[in-house]
């Protein structure tokens, strides 16, 4: 009879990992259940599995945890957004590819709790200049992003930019912001792909002739 094979004991760092993202997935469902607020840090605790100083240790108080939460929901909601861009595709291509990837986050149940943590994370940044700082630093990464699929996107013989690959990079995220806050704020999703389609060529490119 042969010995079952012994799981492979993970290191510190791999053990940290795992609790991180513990940590951050039971603030994520008490969020979605009950809001910023009326969560404490033993709840968090409990439903992760572990006591409070992994989260003490790992994220240094409650409103660090729900910012790193938010980054990561936000590198998530990114990826999405930017998912089948190409570089030396045609820009019209690209940008269509994210008008229709930011239509389909519109539509899903995730993006009104999405919503609510960005306000929520906004509102600590009010009293908390670190965070604040940290959040400016990850909206200038953001842009900067954007900015090189525009970059490195092909333009058609009679097409030119409007702006800088910034510049656009911008609006088009001041536009996916806005249309995420006004669903928040109306609990309404009115974005059509056609409609956002064109909105972004007209924001990128201008015809030559």
């Amino acid at each position: 009879m042969t010995a079952a094979p012994q799981k492979k004991r993970l290191s510190r760092d791999e053990q940290r990992v795992i609790r991180y993202q513990q940590i951050l997935d039971a603030a994520w469902s008490l969020f979605c259940e009950k809001g910023y607020d009326s969560i404490i840090i033993d709840e968090i605790a409990e439903r992760a599995g572990c006591s409070r100083m992994p989260i003490y240790s790992l994220f240094g108080d409650k409103q660090n945890l729900f910012f790193e939460l938010w980054k990561t929901q936000l590198s998530a909601d990114e990826s999405i957004l930017t998912q089948g861009c190409k570089p030396k595709a045609k820009l019209t291509k690209n940008l269509d590819v994210i008008a229709d990837n930011l239509v389909k986050l519109a539509a899903s149940d995730v993006s009104q709790a999405e919503a609510n943590l960005f306000l929520a994370v906004q509102i600590i940044s009010l009293g908390r200049s670190d965070i604040r700082k940290k959040i400016n630093d990850i909206s200038l990464e953001i842009v900067a992003e954007f900015a090189k699929i525009i970059e490195y996107s092909t333009l058609a013989e009679d097409e030119t930019l409007n702006e800088s690959p910034e510049a656009i990079a911008y609006h088009l995220i001041a536009y996916i912001n806005g249309s995420t806050n006004v669903k928040f704020q109306t609990n309404k999703n009115l974005i059509s792909s056609k409609f956002v389609k064109q909105l972004f060529r007209d924001i990128a490119i201008a015809k030559t002739n």
